[in-house]
């Protein structure tokens, strides 16, 4: 029997909490410093518009950094961090947390009009 997941929280089955929870773990990021130093690999880390959150914390992220997340189409989208965003563990009910504040790099490509190819007709003599 499957379980199926509804945007308001309801499930059909109690299983349906860990599959979540796989789904967020299965989202990954790495971190590449300024310098191009890849410091980490396969960070949890969901990416929302212009976040990125994770509890993963032992290493530091620093202003202009950059989080790459590889697509299933096999793109990998660039973010740029403009703020760390960290956050210490509160009363130990929650664990300390990156809350990260991106921006997507721009790619010319992707936002160019593809061009077409342009033929001249030979002028008549």
């Amino acid at each position: 029997m499957s379980s199926n997941f509804y945007l308001n929280g309801d499930s059909d089955s109690a299983s349906a909490g860990a599959d979540v929870e796989d789904m967020i773990s299965a989202l990954k990021v790495m971190l590449v410093v300024k310098d191009g130093t890849v410091l980490k690999t396969d960070i949890p880390a969901p990416v929302t518009s212009g976040q990125i959150t994770t509890f993963v914390t032992e290493f530091p992220i620093e202003i202009e950094d950059h989080l790459l997340r590889q697509l299933p189409n096999g793109m990998v989208e660039d973010f740029i961090v403009s703020d760390p965003g960290y956050h210490s563990e509160i009363a130990g009910a929650i664990p300390p947390t990156y809350q990260i504040k991106v921006r997507e790099v721009e790619r010319p490509l992707r936002h160019r009009k593809p061009s077409l190819p342009i033929f001249t007709a030979p002028t008549p003599e």
